[in-house]
């Protein structure tokens, strides 16, 4: 066969003692490959005259003794029946696992047992052709015909490999993007209970280094998305039960090259992230549920086009996903607020500020770079009345559709009074907090005053992408994480609302009022 031209199989036997181990109905363990000789003992007859032995069999699932084969004086040597050797030679198939037991006739017509029974085991080692090429996948399988014994692989080196049982039942370890360091003798080992010791199996691997692996590889729609920096957006992969190997590349819009920023090999649970702690996967056990996308929380540096590989065998899938980045806050002046809008895209872009449908005269500061102002009239006793809502950056990317970072205004307190006209208090701001993200959340209750310095910033965390300008409905809508990831995963149109909700936690929603940075003009 040629499974013997790649692997050497050692075959050890062991005894036990059947008075000494309760629930075990045989007297001798053997395990053995398919395709390899086998020879059962039967010589516990030392008295002469025993001219016949008869063999049985039991189905390791069977109930009842089955006869295999006899053996006489008349075919045998002529020794047979005074040496009281009768042993069965044969070569194993995986059918022939089972209990054995010989039994003896002497010349008088009586029947005598042996006593002693013997378990037989097959095992069915298989692996990837030989050589494996450089970065292919290598695949160890072991198939056990009792399903109480234990099977594990074993490493050149000594190391246990991860391992699982496939839908045929065979124990299945896989080396993805196999080197030539990695190749040697690889061991099955199999435990079986009651028996001590193991049975161990060598597997040859070799790897041909100068041979690169062939894959064929399957590419998804181009997706593309936008998130308001320090928010969650999810970055989609396949989903794709039974993978072997994720891969996650970045490119930066200004870089030539992809850098490869995520690496998980299921089966050596190796991990590299170098994107973290923004960077994780969306699920906790993707190889459970076969899903394999990203969560990120991006900075304005993290736009660009992510692409994800899955392996699976000789399979490669491939999804790629253009991200935009904005990020929003406002600062308060002398004659008002002014609104600042910075973004990061992979393509070409534009932008604008818009408030109620109605767009905004704007400035920039330079590439990626906007900004508006409110004005308002210090001297009326409401300056701020009419001004408050959400005032939405729209960044438009040329074939992948329009994406918004959201600052929401709202009230000071009725009492509040216009600090131009009393110099002696300090400037009292509007406070801009995460509403496009919380909602229809309400954090302007008598007492909240924030009190800041000119030059103050206050981000806000919101998200929405929208075919065309909202509408005053549209602003109030969101939906959650789990909404978003079914209208990823089904493939919808990609120019459709979608509206993400990325609220944080309660903690984190204080933590954000908190923080207050100068950010750049």
């Amino acid at each position: 066969m040629d499974i013997f031209n790649r692997a050497l199989l050692v075959i050890l036997t062991a005894c036990c003692d059947l008075t000494a181990l309760k629930g075990v109905d045989w007297d001798e363990c053997m395990v053995t490959h398919v395709g390899a000789p086998a020879s059962l003992p039967c010589s516990d007859w030392s008295v002469a005259g025993t001219l016949q032995a008869h063999w049985l069999w039991k189905p390791l699932s069977g109930e009842s003794w089955l006869p295999v084969v006899s053996a006489s004086e008349r075919l045998a040597d002529k020794e047979l029946s005074s040496s009281g050797k009768f042993s069965l030679t044969f070569i194993t198939g995986f059918q022939d696992a089972g209990r054995y037991a010989c039994q003896g006739r002497r010349q008088e017509g009586t029947s005598r047992p042996s006593g002693r029974v013997t378990l037989l085991i097959i095992v069915s080692v298989t692996g990837s052709p030989m050589p494996v090429p450089r970065d292919g996948t290598l695949r160890l399988s072991a198939r056990v015909s009792d399903h109480t014994a234990k099977v594990s692989w074993i490493s050149p080196k000594g190391n246990p490999l991860r391992s699982r049982e496939d839908i045929s039942g065979s124990i299945l370890a896989k080396l993805p993007r196999v080197t030539w360091q990695e190749q040697g003798n690889y061991s099955c080992q199999v435990l079986v209970p009651g028996a001590p010791g193991r049975f161990v199996f060598n597997y040859t691997v070799t790897v041909r280094d100068s041979k690169l692996a062939d894959f064929s590889m399957t590419y998804g729609l181009q997706r593309s998305g936008g998130a308001v920096a320090q928010s969650r957006v999810l970055i989609p992969c396949v989903t794709w039960p039974g993978a072997d190997l994720i891969l996650l590349y970045w490119k930066d819009p200004d870089a030539r090259e992809m850098d490869r920023v995520f690496e998980f090999d299921l089966w050596r649970r190796d991990l590299v992230n170098r994107k973290q702690p923004r960077l994780q996967l969306a699920e906790s056990d993707p190889a459970r549920h076969g899903n394999y996308s990203f969560l990120l929380t991006p900075d304005l540096e993290d736009n660009g086009v992510y692409r994800c590989e899955v392996f699976r065998d000789s399979d490669v899938y491939i999804q790629s996903f253009s991200l935009t980045v904005l990020q929003v806050w406002a600062v308060n002046t002398s004659v008002g607020l002014k609104l600042n809008c910075l973004y990061r895209g992979p393509t070409r872009v534009t932008a604008g500020w818009t408030f109620q449908n109605r767009s905004l005269a704007v400035s920039s500061t330079g590439p990626g770079s906007l900004y508006t102002e409110i004005a308002v009239n210090r001297s009326h006793s409401a300056p701020w009345q009419g001004k408050e809502g959400n005032y939405s950056c729209t960044v438009t990317v040329a074939g992948q559709g329009r994406f918004s970072g959201v600052y929401a205004l709202t009230l000071p307190p009725a009492a509040a009074t216009d600090p131009l006209q009393h110099p002696a208090e300090s400037s009292r701001t509007l406070l801009g907090f995460l509403g496009a993200a919380l909602g229809a959340l309400v954090l302007g209750a008598a007492g909240i005053l924030l009190w800041c310095k000119r030059g103050t910033c206050q981000r806000h965390s919101g998200i929405r992408r929208h075919p065309a300008p909202p509408s005053a409905e549209q602003d109030n809508l969101y939906e959650n994480l789990e909404e978003l990831r079914k209208e990823v995963f089904t493939g919808s149109d990609p120019h459709s609302s979608v509206y993400m909700d990325l609220r944080p936690s309660e903690r984190d929603v204080y933590n954000e009022l908190d923080r207050y940075q100068t950010c750049p003009r």
